[in-house]
């Protein structure tokens, strides 16, 4: 468990004005759970607590040694931890992540389900992660000053297709970021998303960008 738990839920239910519940995971992880509401409408956040009881080696910044995720779930996605419910099981195995590989994970790391990338599940054809800092949340908030002068980051798994990997591959993460942003696609999960690729033609029969 993170030595920082308590300093980590303080700093949530300030932020969210309540204490949020608590879901053990394993021996090694928690989740903390609580409903906020952003400029997208409300959400579920659940926070890992777990990734920062260990410092990540390799970073590239001093600064991304200690993290936590947290996914912005829709309101009516279960909370369950479920073989079913693949985003819950991916953020466990996110989190557990650079702590069983000895790696680490930082702002836009992409991890696939596979090489090549496949659907997580046959119910989706998202086939891999983007780690992004919390839109939805306050820019302050996304990271903080640990009691030991250490600094905590919060990163965002987002859910991707195997082309927009490929378009983050081919041509950098801030592209992919880029295309997000204008085409209206944010951090909270939404399961109906279709892929940037996808996008609708006008009435010339030209693709929106």
């Amino acid at each position: 468990m993170t030595p920082f738990k308590d300093e980590i839920l303080g700093r949530l239910e300030r932020y969210f004005g309540k204490a949020p519940e608590i879901m053990r995971v394993s021996d090694e992880l928690e989740f903390a759970i609580v409903d906020g509401e952003g400029e997208s409408g409300p959400y579920n956040a659940v926070f890992t607590l777990g990734l920062s009881a260990h410092a990540m080696e390799g970073v590239p910044d001093p600064d991304w040694r200690f993290a936590e995720l947290v996914m912005l779930l829709p309101t009516d996605w279960p909370l369950e931890l479920s073989p079913s419910n693949w985003p819950l099981m991916w953020l466990e195995r996110l989190a557990m992540f650079p702590i069983r590989e000895n790696s680490w994970l930082g702002l836009a790391h992409s991890i696939p389900n596979g090489i090549p990338a496949q659907p997580f599940d046959e119910t989706t054809k998202f086939a891999a992660w983007l780690l992004i800092p919390p839109v939805e949340l306050a820019k302050e908030f996304a990271r903080f000053r640990l009691e030991s002068g250490e600094v905590l980051n919060f990163w965002t798994p987002i859910a991707i297709f195997a082309d927009e990997l490929a378009l983050k591959t081919n041509k950098g993460a801030t592209e992919l970021i880029n295309k997000f942003a204008r085409a209206g696609v944010g951090d909270i999960f939404d399961p109906n998303r279709l892929s940037i690729y996808q996008r609708k033609t006008n009435i010339f029969g030209k693709y929106k960008d």
